[in-house]
């Protein structure tokens, strides 16, 4: 070996690199004493003492000088420290059946090649170092896989994990010997809700075979059971693949394509080739539909379609995201309820948790159901073409846009002008989104978030769970982040903008102040608004409803809901009450972990927990009756909600409303106020209840009601729920610790517990079930029809 090989030997050495001192060696003469020695010096450091034994006998045979040489007898030193790790034949047999086991249940039979690996490997030894990769030698003496092969996988994962576990595509290994990347990959991006698709491509199956019996079985094991996981092995791999491309369409297909360095026999044709040749009949199948939704559209008027929704047997296509919590189980209930009224319905969703949906995914269902009816969560119909980058959507069959949350791209003007006249916004429509951001009153509806009385019944309730269950005060909340870190994120979010940055800060900072108040006597509705219009003066209607959603009224939400879970937690210690908060996060927490309960499934377990609650606290602000509410009542429970300033307003709001339309001739003139009536209210039916709401709200009570006979039809805001009607705010509205604690000591009385939980029962079911939504979408559209064309 030349001085210069010797050199880069010395400085590989030197820098600890022992597996490339390992195989710079591996194809070396053996007459080469300068790259022998560091070779042993190499395998002993690896923690593989044979093959650094094997070395040295190799050094000393061909020059027996150097068994006295230092270096020799320091290496031989070395190696008698190091336990080295051999696996035999008879494990790597053993471990193969196993293989072959795992894959049989797959679908996938091996048995003929691995009998012929067998007899192929009747004395394969396989090497573990220290660093966890694995060396085979082969009974010709050939060594194999000599490299940092875990390092490497490692590298890839550190550098690309973030974009390979975003990847909207399965991702394709071609190559599994060794099997590090793999299980490195499938560990990676192994992530709740949507986890990407991993497919294992190799023409041999000795290859394959090879690279399972390396890895313990435990993770081979879960390796092949992984459904996520697909295997295309042999000579007909890439046609195999491409074949499962064709049958999945409308899925994303062509993600990362990764080839093993160590790969001995390549995928022929080429592995690319063979899925571009299946993505372009993807292509040409989604052309077709879209032709086909031109042609409908031209060719039916929306009429056609408003007649048919409004008839006896719609066809109805719904969209949602599989990898939503609440946006898709919501869908699939709304469904359920439309078949119940004769429809016949399609749900649009991703099919599995390892696939996203491309533009065919939508297009084919379109031509080939042809829906009258298309109900979206959260997204316009402009909006869906431009997630999807083309247009997709037919024009020409009415779109319901289901708003559950405050999208900022919904609260734009863009979203509400592109609500066409035979198209429905229902659900989360506040007065500004109609006066300010396009939402006219004629295609939106404000409805209250809806619970499925399928999933939510006190026939689900075991009461073989309760007694471990049971407990005077439940609360159901993943907002387990405190009201500082929300306000620290939230600023975090647009730190790019320091003026943006220093608008969220000031609004934060408002509304965590705002919520030190008492929280009956805060309008916060308003308070919030003035908030956003005092730091955010100079910016456009969308950017301060934005701003007041997503920013003031959340930070004000979060912060209220602390604090009422702890007038909770005093309101327990106090009593030797037991406190139960469900959710995700709240072990974390540094006030409220020792009451954390951890998370409950939908269904037997959340309804079981609802109803063995004496009382359930609903402690939001964002709506007066929170989806929580219904679910709990209808599952058993007796909820019990903020009674704030905003919904005490609305509630008196209600009873004077009521007042002026049946009551104005009991009014008398007030002297200073031209217009004004001034009636008594003991004289008048909830009087007395007016009464009480207004001494939480002001401090001060008044003999009379004072106002304009006109505002009689005016005076509750459309779409506002009365929460008085809906839970009674005297009766289970808490404010403070004090009334938290007369509503579980009421609470502990089944006759009153029963009649309170009667009265927002009947509520919930006339008003907040996926029934009703269906019913007011079908009402709608057959006002519409009544009116004999689609208003311009």
């Amino acid at each position: 070996m030349g001085a210069m090989r010797a050199d880069q030997m010395k400085h590989l050495a030197h820098a600890g690199r022992w597996w490339e001192v390992a195989a710079a060696a591996s194809n070396a003469r053996i007459d080469d004493p300068e790259l022998l020695l560091p070779a042993a010096e190499a395998w002993a450091r690896l923690g593989i003492p044979a093959l650094a034994t094997e070395t040295l006998d190799r050094l000393c045979q061909a020059f027996p000088a150097a068994t006295q040489h230092p270096g020799v007898a320091a290496c031989r030193g070395l190696i008698n420290g190091v336990v080295g790790t051999a696996v035999e034949a008879e494990t790597l047999h053993e471990r193969i059946a196993a293989v072959v086991s795992a894959l049989g249940e797959r679908a996938i039979d091996l048995s003929a090649e691995a009998e012929r690996w067998r007899r192929d490997n009747l004395r394969t030894t396989v090497y573990i170092a220290q660093d966890g990769n694995a060396v085979r030698r082969r009974e010709n003496g050939s060594i194999e896989l000599i490299g940092n092969h875990k390092g490497a996988s490692n590298t890839l994962i550190k550098q690309h994990g973030t974009a390979l576990s975003g990847s909207a595509a399965p991702i394709t290994i071609e190559g599994i010997d060794p099997p590090w990347l793999a299980l490195d990959m499938v560990s990676a991006t192994a992530t709740e809700g949507y986890a990407p698709g991993i497919r294992i491509v190799q023409a041999d199956a000795a290859e394959l075979l090879d690279g399972l019996s390396l890895a313990g079985p435990e993770a081979v094991r879960d390796l092949i059971a992984q459904d996520r996981v697909q295997w295309f092995v042999g000579p007909s791999a890439a046609a195999d693949l491409a074949r499962a491309i064709e049958g999945e369409p409308g899925v994303s297909h062509n993600g990362p394509v990764v080839p093993l360095a160590t790969l001995r026999t390549r995928v022929g044709p080429a592995l690319a080739a063979a899925m571009q040749s299946a993505s372009r009949r993807h292509d040409a199948e989604h052309v077709a539909c879209l032709k086909t939704i031109c042609e409908r559209d031209r060719s039916r008027s929306i009429d056609t379609r408003v007649r048919a929704v409004a008839g006896d047997q719609p066809r109805v296509a719904l969209i949602a995201g599989r990898f939503t919590t609440v946006l898709r189980p919501m869908i699939e209930d709304l469904a359920r309820e439309f078949e119940a009224r004769g429809a016949s319905t399609r749900i649009i969703t991703e099919p599995n948790d390892h696939r996203r949906l491309t533009p065919l995914g939508y297009s084919r269902v379109f031509a080939e159901f042809d829906p009258d009816l298309i109900v979206c969560a959260n997204h316009t119909r402009d909006d869906a073409d431009a997630l999807l980058g083309e247009r997709v959507m037919p024009r020409n069959v009415p779109w319901v846009t289901w708003v559950q949350d405050a999208m900022p791209h919904l609260l734009r003007s863009k979203a509400g002008c592109s609500i066409g006249p035979a198209d429905l916004a229902i659900g989360h429509i506040t007065p500004t989104m109609r006066a300010d951001l396009g939402y006219e009153a004629s295609r939106s509806i404000s409805v209250p978030m809806v619970a499925s009385e399928a999933k939510f019944s006190t026939a689900r309730v075991d009461p073989t769970l309760a007694g471990d269950l049971e407990c005077e005060i439940a609360a159901f909340t993943n907002h387990s982040e405190t009201p500082e870190a929300m306000r620290a994120r939230l600023i975090d979010e647009v730190s790019s903008s320091p003026a943006a940055a220093a608008i969220v800060e000031r609004i934060s900072d408002a509304a965590l102040a705002l919520a030190e108040e008492p929280i009956e006597r805060v309008r916060g509705w308003r308070r919030c608004e003035a908030m956003v219009n005092e730091s955010a003066s100079s910016t456009d209607a969308e950017t301060r409803e934005n701003l007041f959603q997503n920013v003031a009224f959340r930070v004000y939400d979060r912060a209220c809901r602390h604090r009422a879970l702890g007038w909770a937690r005093d309101v327990a210690e106090r009593n030797s009450w037991r406190l139960a908060i469900y959710g995700k996060g709240w072990d974390a927490h540094a006030i409220f972990a020792q009451h954390a309960r951890g998370t409950l499934e939908h269904g037997t377990p959340i309804c079981t927990a609802y109803a063995s609650a004496r009382v359930t606290l609903d402690a939001t602000v964002l709506t007066s009756l929170h989806q929580r509410v219904a679910e709990c009542v209808l599952a058993g429970g007796l909820p019990s909600v903020l009674a704030t300033g905003s919904s005490i307003e609305h509630a008196r709001w209600a009873i004077k409303q009521q007042v002026l339309s049946s009551s104005t001739d009991l009014g008398t003139p007030t002297p200073g106020l031209p217009g004004q009536i001034a009636i008594p209210l003991y004289r008048v039916d909830g009087g007395e209840r007016f009464t009480k709401l207004g001494s939480l709200l002001n401090g001060r009570s008044y003999p009379y009601v004072f106002a304009d006979p006109a505002e009689s039809a005016s005076l509750l805001p459309p779409g506002v729920i009365n929460a008085d009607e809906a839970v009674g705010l005297l009766e289970l509205g808490v404010w403070d610790a004090p009334s938290l604690e007369r509503v579980v000591r009421c609470a502990a009385d089944p006759a009153w517990r029963d009649a309170q939980r009667e009265r927002v029962l009947r509520f919930v079911r006339e008003n907040c079930t996926h029934s009703v939504l269906a019913r007011r979408i079908i009402d709608h559209y057959a006002s519409i029809d009544a009116a004999g064309t689609v208003a311009a």
